[in-house]
């Protein structure tokens, strides 16, 4: 078992963190500790599999593992997976510009975006949900993480994209999301998801980037960009469900994206961390 710390700056609250996997779809339903955040992923160029638990003692957050990864590298995942690595000191001029943002933020102190185990996951969840419920979606993604991925620790962890090229059909899964997601692995193995390219590029830039992959279009890339590579601050310009709480909570059921848009302004550099908040603690939930 090997160790890493996890530093933080701003406020963070694991339990909180906790709680919401606990009803987000592609996490729900698996049994886990109140106290202790424990997940199954592959990772880095490698994509070798680690099975990684991270608790909280006050101010200071533990990680262990077991895998064959490099302890910094797998600290580095576990940092941008949980958005501790963004520095939230300055989180609180947004709930003195925005009162509405400012509730949110009080009402879940600490809490803080918590991604996908991977932007390679998040894409592979964009391809599995499109034209179906996200219940069914995170069926049949446990369904395919169960049969085919590698166990570590008794967890299973989602297949690495070689793995997935190897699969030439999975039950419940059409032909042409079959070749979608062989499309995703693909990308991942061209360095297309990785997490901090896709960070350190324009938002524009990367949203292009990810839509030059079939299968991947402006919703889903805006997922990737924000639940898969942690970006802190993108306004989704094409997140539905998004723009209908918003319209609820500002009291605009009018409001264009556009003017939706000028409303998140006073959210930056925190953008995709209040849209977060918002779906957490959603007032509208259309489809």
């Amino acid at each position: 078992m090997n160790g890493f710390e996890l530093p933080f700056t701003g406020a963070y609250r694991l339990d909180e963190a906790i709680s919401f996997l606990e009803g987000w779809p592609p996490t729900a339903g698996r049994d886990r500790p109140s106290t202790e955040l424990t997940w199954a992923a592959c990772i880095g160029g490698e994509w070798e599999p680690v099975a990684i638990t991270v608790r909280q003692e006050g101010r200071r957050l533990h990680g262990t593992f077991l895998g064959a990864a490099p302890a910094h590298d797998v600290a580095a995942y576990a940092a941008q997976v949980l958005s501790t690595d963004v520095d939230a000191t300055s989180l609180s001029k947004v709930a003195t510009r925005d009162r509405v943002a400012g509730a949110l933020l009080r009402r879940r102190p600490g809490l803080r975006p918590v991604c996908f185990w991977s932007p390679y996951e998040a894409a592979v969840w964009g391809i599995l949900s499109q034209r179906t419920s996200m219940t069914h979606a995170s069926i049949l993604k446990r369904r395919i993480a169960d049969a085919h991925g590698p166990e570590i620790a008794g967890l299973r962890a989602f297949p690495a994209p070689t793995d997935l090229l190897g699969l030439r059909g999975l039950p419940g899964v059409s032909g042409i999301k079959m070749q979608r997601l062989h499309h995703v692995a693909h990308a991942a193995l061209e360095g297309e998801l990785d997490a901090g390219s896709l960070r350190a590029g324009g938002v524009e830039e990367s949203r292009q980037r990810l839509q030059r992959i079939p299968g991947v279009g402006p919703f889903t890339s805006e997922l990737i960009l924000v639940r898969g590579a942690g970006h802190p601050d993108v306004f989704p310009q094409h997140e539905q469900r998004l723009h209908a709480i918003m319209r609820a909570a500002y009291g605009t059921p009018d409001a264009t994206v556009a003017e939706l848009t000028r409303i998140a302004d006073d959210w930056q550099p925190f953008r995709s961390w209040i849209g977060f908040l918002f779906r957490s603690n959603g007032v509208a939930s259309p489809r």
